[in-house]
């Protein structure tokens, strides 16, 4: 087919600036070009690192690991139906670094020692403090 010059139309290319040709999107989309970034297709392409998420084109993946309570996460990186569950002093197993069901371990101890360390007047480590 001819194309360009003064007397045919422009030449159809996947670097014009122009959604053309077999093009779903501008300069993007098979079978002529690569696929178009699109964050919610389905697939992973693009820049994507999970399907449809990823930075810089889609918004961060969710996982059980990026220190945020997101997707269908019942805590922050736990539960739900996608992480593990979530590790609670009152939650009826024994579970976490617990010794017995919802006692023991430090998840216990450590807020319970710094209750009876409260009401006391000396100085107590910081790291009991915050518990």
């Amino acid at each position: 087919m001819d194309c360009g010059g003064p007397d045919c139309a422009p030449c159809i290319s996947c670097n014009d600036g122009i959604q053309n040709g077999n093009e779903t999107g501008v300069d993007c989309g098979v079978p002529d070009c690569a696929p178009c970034i699109s964050c919610n297709d389905g697939i992973q392409n693009g820049n994507e690192t999970g399907v449809d998420c990823g930075v810089p084109d889609c918004a961060p993946c969710i996982s059980c690991n990026d220190g945020i309570q997101n997707g269908n996460e019942t805590g922050v990186d736990c539960g739900g139906p996608d992480c593990a569950p979530c590790i609670s002093c009152n939650d009826g197993i024994q579970n976490g670094n617990e010794t017995g069901v919802d006692c023991g371990g430090y998840l216990t101890v450590l807020p319970a020692l710094a209750a009876t360390t409260a009401s006391r007047t000396e100085t107590r480590p910081a790291w009991i403090a915050a518990a």
